[in-house]
């Protein structure tokens, strides 16, 4: 929880925490109990393409490797209308830095994950979903 955490104490700020996996948001609230910000994080069991959460109603979106479970162009679309105007959405994604990688590499990951793509194309689509 150290960003979290860091969030929650540095900032008057009240968090939500979403999961579908209700052991680990009891290890949030623990952690969150010890660290003693339980009072500013409320954690949901819900599933990331069905958040209980108001269109809106949010400054910020912080997503660290997740928001490929909703591809990410679907990702950024759902999230986006539950910012408020100029809310902030920031994800960590796998992307390529380079146009070019070895074939293997490719193969392998467009079999996991075939919305990979560059870093150029992941900024594309935040300018056009704004």
């Amino acid at each position: 929880m150290p960003v979290l955490g860091f969030i929650a104490k540095g900032l008057d700020v009240h968090i939500v925490a979403v999961d579908f996996l209700p052991d680990l948001l009891d290890v949030l609230r623990s952690r969150a109990a010890r660290a003693g910000v339980a009072d500013r994080i409320e954690a949901v069991n819900a599933s990331m393409g069905a958040l209980p959460i108001e269109p809106g109603s949010l400054d910020a979106i912080w997503s660290e490797g997740a928001i490929y479970n909703l591809g990410f162009e679907n990702g950024v679309r759902q999230w986006r209308r539950l910012l408020k105007p100029g809310g902030i959405l920031a994800v960590s994604e796998l992307t390529w830095l380079t146009a070019s990688r070895p074939a293997e590499l490719e193969e392998h990951w467009h079999a996991q994950y075939a919305e990979v793509g560059t870093a150029s194309s992941k900024l594309a689509v935040f300018e056009r979903k704004g």
